[in-house]
């Protein structure tokens, strides 16, 4: 058999086939018959021998390898996508807004951390914040003294006022009549009367489902004992760190006048360090690039956009509009992320002339010519779907089931849910190995979809999935 570089590629000579090589030449050279056996001096010195020129040979192999992305791997396969143009997507850090309560004026530096209560993940700062009255997302306000007079609390510069008659009045019935005059007012905040002359406020849920911050001024017989304000903080190591929503409390980076913390909404997922497998993927994908005008082309110049996570591509090379509502010769691309701007001119850039761009979304782009060019695309329709599991633990295992399994256990349902790109159909099945791996200690597992909660699809039915249309991409989210 023929070793090292020949036509049809690298050979590697195996340790077995130089241990019998070296075998044959020592027989040969001293012309008789000798024992090679392991244990035999001579069988020894062809074992050390050969170690190290199969050594050689793998290192051979791994080189000529390294040059071709099909079987690269890690640095070289970063060397080999470089070429193109394509680079290794890093580790990101998971993002989460949190509420940052204290008194007024007390500056948390950068880099401040605060970790979840039950597994210790930390998230940090990132930026140096000073709590203030005048950006609040929620306050707390007490009975100063106690007089005839007006007490008020002036939010977004609206006067809510009470007066009070004092004996008759108490510090009680102040901070229950602010908390009426509030709630009766106009103002996107909602107070509670916390009793004993306390009035909490916060400001209402926004379409995000974050506080909206307000402004807050006090009369000189009322005290500010602290404020909440908004905050961003990253997690302290990159990948998807999992904060569910009022899970992120514990403060370790301890403050004077910083009272407490707490996170409104789910910490936003990082991601991991793209894998091999995956970075070959997109060089493929990327490389298609050299047939511009083609559907395969579009899609990956806008997969190459900044932003951009998923994208899906419409053709229609008929003379009448299509099932998908597509007029006749017209390309549509359905996308998700990336800006206006930059998706408009990618398309304008890579699609054929004379064929019209479709979509719900129009930009104008500024060609070479100096004429402007309208250029349409459309985003997905989020499909919320549920998806739940039923488990047994395994008395048997050998490690056991953790104690936060079921947080282990959701965290890979949203991991997975997140990957899912447009158009793909939600399948139950396809859940079962991403929570099998996440969490040990698990004997029989029900994977289950549904669109409204209560019609569900499992996996024990011969079809498991939920259609989700071409314009669509299925979304889900944690509840607790």
């Amino acid at each position: 058999m023929a070793f090292g570089l020949l036509s049809t590629g690298f050979v590697r000579k195996r340790l077995s086939d130089i241990v019998s090589d070296l075998e044959a030449a020592l027989q040969a050279s001293l012309g008789i018959t000798i024992r090679l056996d392991s244990k035999s001096i001579l069988g020894k010195l062809v074992g050390t021998f050969a170690q190290p020129t199969s050594d050689v040979w793998e290192l051979g192999e791994a080189l000529y390898n390294a040059f071709y992305p099909s079987t690269s791997e890690g640095v070289s396969l970063d060397n080999v996508c470089e070429l193109v143009g394509v680079t290794r997507d890093p580790a990101t850090v998971s993002e989460v807004t949190e509420v940052i309560e204290g008194a007024v004026g007390t500056t948390i530096g950068a880099g401040s951390i605060v970790a979840t209560a039950t597994v210790g993940d930390q998230f940090e700062t990132t930026a140096a914040i000073t709590l203030a009255a005048t950006v609040c997302a929620r306050s707390t306000t007490d009975v100063l003294t106690l007089a005839t007079g007006n007490y008020t609390l002036t939010i977004n510069g609206t006067a809510f006022t009470y007066a009070a008659t004092v004996p008759a009045d108490v510090a009680a019935t102040i901070s229950a009549a602010l908390e009426i005059a509030v709630n009766a007012g106009a103002e996107p905040v909602t107070a509670t009367d916390l009793g004993a002359g306390v009035v909490q406020v916060d400001g209402d849920l926004d379409a995000d489902g974050l506080p909206t911050p307000f402004t807050l001024v006090v009369s000189a017989n009322l005290t500010i004992d602290k404020v909440g304000n908004l905050q961003l903080m990253e997690s302290v190591s990159t990948g998807p760190v999992v904060g569910f929503a009022n899970t992120i409390t514990d403060i370790v980076t301890q403050i004077s006048g910083w009272n407490s913390a707490w996170n409104p909404l789910d910490a936003t997922l990082g991601e991991d360090e793209e894998t091999d497998s995956a970075l070959r993927l997109r060089r493929a994908q990327s490389v298609a690039t050299a047939g511009a005008g083609t559907v395969e082309a579009i899609r990956a110049a806008i997969l190459a956009v900044g932003g951009v996570t998923a994208a899906f591509v419409l053709e229609n090379t008929g003379d009448v509009v299509d099932g998908n509502g597509l007029p006749a010769h017209s390309v549509e691309v359905v996308v998700l992320g990336g800006t206006t701007a930059d998706l408009a001119a990618e398309i304008w850039a890579t699609k054929g002339g004379g064929i019209y761009s479709n979509g719900d979304v129009a930009s104008n782009v500024i060609d070479s010519q100096g004429f402007t060019q309208t250029v349409r695309f459309s985003r997905p329709t989020p499909v919320d779907i549920w998806v739940r599991g039923t488990y047994t633990i395994d008395p048997e295992s050998e490690t056991g089931f953790p104690t936060d399994g079921e947080d282990l256990m959701e965290a890979a349902m949203l991991t997975y849910g997140e990957s899912l790109t447009i158009g793909k159909d939600a399948l139950a099945a396809e859940y079962f190995a991403p929570v099998m791996a996440a969490c040990s200690g698990i004997r029989t597992l029900v994977m289950e979809v549904s669109y409204d909660g209560a019609a569900w699809v499992t996996t024990a039915r011969a079809i498991d999935a939920l259609e989700i249309g071409a314009y669509e991409i299925a979304h889900c989210e944690a509840t607790l």
